[in-house]
């Protein structure tokens, strides 16, 4: 008893070739309309499953993006689950793409000569690397073996590298102007860790305001890292009546 449907069975129903339902499942333009839903509407009723292993074997594509992040910092994280969201909307699972995680705090990560060898075995066809550090060096060693490469959530110091990320100046900005329309002038500032480069832009974003201002300086001060557990112990004075854990 045969188990699996395949392309010959597809290719006999349909009385076409095997190479040409092979192009079909390829996406290829030289197939016609009406030869593409033949092939579609037999495969749909014989419950064919398309092979993706052998198709991106034949096509020189591993069918993996990497996602690159700093482990510690983001799994669990509401931030990292919604730029989850967004990479799913933005590559269906329909388009045979599978997401692989990399932790970019680990040596290996950061060591150039096995991301290279890493790129070269086609274990991933792209990256998208969020939240990078200043201190990350993959960003380059990707550009030298040309790994397509996506920077999300941080501003890389490479003007050539594609990347998408918030003008965190203008946005510590208008948060300033908001409170102080609203009458305050003792404003917190909570920092975020310094291996981010939206850190020290929010930072200084908010020293220009204060200065602009005339709010007294040095302003009351936390530095901490980007999650809510952090967010919350550094929001929170020592005893009642008192200061955040530092000053500028």
């Amino acid at each position: 008893m045969q188990m699996h449907t395949t392309m010959d069975d597809i290719a006999r129903e349909c009385g076409l070739s095997k190479k040409t339902v092979s192009r079909v499942f390829a996406d290829s333009p030289s197939v016609k309309q009406s030869t593409r839903d033949k092939v579609m509407e037999s495969a749909k009723r014989l419950r064919y499953e398309v092979n993706f292993l052998a198709r991106n074997f034949s096509s020189n594509r591993s069918g993996f993006i990497g996602v690159a992040a700093p482990m510690d910092a983001m799994i669990g994280g509401s931030y990292f689950a919604e730029v989850m969201k967004g990479f799913r909307r933005a590559i269906p699972d329909d388009l045979g793409y599978v997401f692989a995680l990399f932790d970019t705090n680990s040596d290996f990560f950061n060591n150039g000569e096995k991301l290279a060898k890493l790129y070269r075995q086609r274990r991933v066809d792209g990256i998208l690397a969020v939240a990078m550090h200043t201190r990350d060096q993959f960003v380059d060693s990707l550009g030298q073996i040309g790994v397509p490469l996506v920077v999300v959530g941080e501003k890389p110091s490479n003007p050539n590298v594609c990347a998408t990320f918030c003008n965190d100046a203008h946005g510590i900005t208008l948060l300033c102007t908001h409170l102080y329309s609203c009458g305050h002038r003792r404003i917190a500032f909570i920092e975020g860790p310094p291996e981010y480069a939206s850190s020290g832009l929010r930072k200084q974003a908010f020293l220009k305001f204060a200065r602009k201002q005339g709010l007294e300086l040095p302003a009351h001060y936390a530095q901490t890292a980007y999650t809510h557990h952090s967010g919350r112990i550094a929001g929170q004075p020592p005893h009642p009546g008192g200061h955040f854990r530092g000053r500028f």
